[in-house]
């Protein structure tokens, strides 16, 4: 596989979440919850891509990313 990108857009209540291979491909888009559980979920599904290079960009919003 090749490189994969995660842009997270934080918000108070809920991340949205695009997975896009470095080709310009989307993979996925999704939303999930501020809480824990959804941050292990959404490495979960990183994971399940298999990409060879993960990189992560978040918005910077102060302490509403502080989950991830």
């Amino acid at each position: 596989m090749s490189r994969l990108f995660v842009g997270i857009d934080i918000g108070k209540y809920h991340h949205d979440v695009s997975l896009v291979f470095a080709e310009g491909k989307v993979l996925r888009h999704f939303r999930r919850d501020n809480t824990q559980e959804s941050v292990d979920q959404l490495l979960a599904a990183v994971t399940d891509v298999g990409a060879r290079e993960v990189f992560y960009g978040l918005e910077a919003t102060g302490h509403y990313g502080l989950a991830l």
